[in-house]
């Protein structure tokens, strides 16, 4: 019989659906205090001299990104431990690298005065490496989950929202949905939560299955 999980080992699949609701309440909290900040693309909610800057980029790039690493740890031996095919580790591996360029956001800051400086060029970099590498991870995982029942429904899943996410990275909310016409930081909102969506999902099939 395989060994039962270690308590940090759930700890960390937890994080699955704490990051994205740390990642929901930084920017409500923002809201709230900014007002203008509602719908400001976030690049400008991390920037220099941008009121909260700091915060925002711990709160809401470094911590949730990090949770996100911590998940995918937990998530890649829960797998395996359930039988999970070893091509698993290729795409919990581009998972790592995803979620860390997205906590790593926070060390460079996008600065909408300098948007060719080094920073900011850093920041957007990261931001694709961050969105390219979940769709990647989403199409190699299926390899790895498919063949597991457990797991086959959170392959599906993935493959959903990677191809949505891919969609909207092509073909922008803005250009076909009228009200993301005028407010790309809303439209900026909606690629991110579907980035997000997937860790949920995926912390509920492997708490379930270690259930």
């Amino acid at each position: 019989m395989p060994a039962p999980p270690h308590p940090l080992e759930r700890f960390a699949l937890h994080l699955g659906w704490l990051a994205p609701a740390c990642w929901i309440a930084v920017l409500a909290v923002f809201a709230l205090l900014w007002p203008q900040t509602a719908s400001a693309p976030l690049g400008k909610l991390g920037a220099p001299d941008a009121a909260g800057a700091a915060w925002f980029n711990a709160l809401g790039l470094m911590v949730p990104g990090g949770m996100l690493f911590g998940f995918t740890l937990g998530l890649e031996r829960a797998a395996l431990r359930d039988g999970a095919g070893r091509a698993l580790r290729l795409g919990t591996g581009m998972l790592m690298i995803a979620t860390l360029a997205f906590a790593a956001q926070g060390v460079f800051p996008f600065d909408p005065s300098e948007p060719d400086g080094a920073d900011s060029q850093r920041h957007a970099a990261l931001l694709g490496l961050a969105l390219l590498g979940q769709i990647a991870a989403a199409v190699t995982l299926v390899a790895g989950l498919w063949r597991r029942p457990g797991w086959r429904a959170l392959a599906l899943a993935g493959l959903v929202l990677g191809a949505a996410l891919a969609g909207l990275l092509v073909w922008p909310a803005q250009e076909f949905l009228p009200f993301f016409a005028a407010r790309a930081g809303l439209a900026q909102r909606l690629v991110l939560a579907l980035w997000f969506a997937w860790f949920p999902c995926a912390a509920a099939v492997a708490l379930r299955r270690q259930g």
